[in-house]
């Protein structure tokens, strides 16, 4: 099943499948996420927020670790998840800002 996932500030939208990372979703649609680790839930250079977090999975051990040492913080009164681990089960829309569309 796909679902829908809308990155703001800028608006840009892309389908992800269910169980597909955010950033392997973003990817395949042709847009650069940005990442040091290369998605592997190491740097957190990924992180996304989340301001309704209702029916996601737990935190992997990877983003509880990272994101515990992360200065990093929520500018929207959401959560703070890593795109590199976070898998999509149901529409969602994130706040990144940087995301812009493939280039054509």
């Amino acid at each position: 099943m796909s679902h829908t996932v809308v990155v703001q500030p800028s608006g840009i939208s892309f389908e992800a499948d269910s169980g597909e990372t955010v950033m392997a979703a973003a990817r395949r649609a042709g847009i650069k996420w940005p990442t040091v680790c290369g998605g592997h839930g190491e740097c957190a250079v990924c992180f996304v927020e989340l301001v309704d977090d209702d029916g996601l999975q737990p935190l992997t051990n990877p983003e509880k670790t990272v994101l515990g040492r992360s200065t990093n913080r929520p500018r929207h009164g959401g959560v703070l998840r890593m795109a590199c681990q976070l898998r999509v089960d149901h529409d969602l829309e994130v706040w990144r800002i940087g995301i812009r569309p493939p280039k054509v």
